[in-house]
């Protein structure tokens, strides 16, 4: 003979007293992890003066902007600011990017089967091509570096 004989409600009863056991469990643990904190309210927003517009004619210079460019990324990215750092930061990553072209080039030039090989994969092209791609990139970063320094 059965010892327990539940039918389905009995069963249902049963799972759900199971369930909220464990739901409870877990917010009361959740809890004791991660208190309430009080949030102040009290921040007041001001709204700043506009600025006084003069009734002379200003003459609007045709120069770009004269301060760094923050660049918005993805949430959760960390931001870029396009200041003095970064572009000089660029100009030295891409002055050993070169370098190293040029020395990988040294060292193909020096053994005949690698230098056989890499004219024929196209490499010399290549490393051509990715050379003047720097040179151009290297160009306008320098020439945005002068602008922020004016």
């Amino acid at each position: 003979m059965y010892y327990f004989s539940l039918n389905w409600n009995g069963y249902r009863a049963c799972l759900l007293l199971v369930t909220s056991f464990v739901v409870l469990k877990n917010i009361s643990i959740a809890q004791q992890h991660n208190p309430q904190r009080d949030i102040d309210t009290s921040l007041k927003i001001t709204q700043k003066k506009a600025p006084a517009v003069s009734t002379e004619k200003q003459s609007v210079s045709a120069s770009p902007q004269q301060y760094p460019i923050t660049i918005s990324k993805k949430a959760g990215e960390q931001q870029i600011i396009h200041d003095e750092i970064y572009f000089q930061r660029e100009i030295r990553r891409i002055d050993l990017h070169m370098d190293a072209i040029d020395k990988k080039r040294q060292a193909v030039n020096a053994d005949p089967e690698k230098k056989i090989q890499a004219i024929n994969n196209g490499w010399y092209d290549q490393m051509s091509n990715t050379e003047k791609s720097l040179r151009e990139e290297r160009e306008r970063m320098v020439k945005e570096l002068e602008r922020l320094k004016k």
